[in-house]
């Protein structure tokens, strides 16, 4: 009996340290999935802040009076500029 006794807690102690072991890998794989998805996050709010910038940029330059506002026919004249209207293409406006 007291051979089954310390097989039973060789056993018991063996499934404890795998249980200590699997939570520490997974503590680990959530703390990274964290990490990954604030610098996602970061990363996102970052590039949202350029793309507002160039558009800015690019309002600017294609308002030719200063006045604020885009008119039909600034757009016509920055679409025969050929930097302007590739700067267009780049920020995804098919002109």
């Amino acid at each position: 009996p007291s051979a089954l006794l310390l097989l039973f807690y060789i056993l018991f102690t063996m499934l404890c340290v795998m249980n200590i072991i699997t939570g520490v890998f997974v503590d680990n794989a959530l703390e990274s999935a964290k990490r990954q998805r604030d610098y996602m996050i970061e990363k996102e709010m970052h590039t949202r802040d350029r793309y507002v910038k160039q558009l800015n940029h690019f309002f600017k330059s294609v308002d030719l009076t200063g006045d604020g506002e885009v008119e039909i026919s600034e757009l016509k004249e920055m679409l025969l500029d050929e930097q302007l209207a590739a700067y267009f293409r780049v920020l995804g406006f098919d002109a």
